[in-house]
């Protein structure tokens, strides 16, 4: 159950994202790519800062200071090149909504093996999830793309829901159900 409520959840979050991309799409990018700027310089000073608080063996081990410097460097050049990580933003975006598409058609063929009644909605989710993928990675107009992403997103959360619920079902002598203990 606590993982269908956090399907649900990120799926709440992929429809506020879509219609901030539907809204707004320019706004919530560079919004996006400037918290992720701030929120690598934060992890690599807390992995600085634990790096000389830790025992110098274990430092060492866990690269604490190879870390911090690569978060610290790759932050700043988020916030110095913003116009550029935003410009390539909507690429990224494409190729990891068609690695997703890949992963939720292994899980529908899964939950099929299974003989798991989600498995229907499940790959249902894939295909919508790989053709969107496919039309943003073939438009070229960045407006346009947002839009397609936003779209797709508020579909494949609607998706993700249906999925969630219907999995876990008795089909046959299997049931996969999560227990909380």
């Amino acid at each position: 159950m606590k993982q269908k409520l956090s399907g649900v959840g990120l799926a709440v979050v992929e429809i506020v994202v879509g219609l901030f991309l539907l809204i707004s799409p320019d706004t919530l990018t560079r919004a996006v790519v400037i918290i992720a700027g701030i929120a690598l310089l934060v992890m690599g000073v807390i992995s600085l800062i634990g790096y000389f608080r830790a025992e110098p063996v274990g430092s060492v081990l866990g690269q604490g200071m190879t870390k911090g410097l690569m978060e610290i460097a790759i932050g700043l050049f988020i916030l110095i090149k913003t116009g550029w990580v935003v410009g390539v933003f909507d690429t990224v975006i494409a190729l990891a909504i068609l690695l997703l598409g890949v992963s939720k058609l292994g899980m529908s063929i899964d939950l099929m093996r299974l003989k798991d009644d989600g498995w229907k909605p499940a790959l249902l989710d894939a295909v919508v999830t790989l053709v969107c993928a496919v039309i943003i990675v073939s438009i070229s107009a960045s407006d346009a793309i947002w839009m397609v992403i936003g779209i797709s997103l508020i579909v494949q959360a609607v998706l993700d829901v249906v999925t969630a619920f219907l999995s876990g079902k008795k089909n046959g002598d299997v049931v996969v159900e999560e227990h909380d203990d």
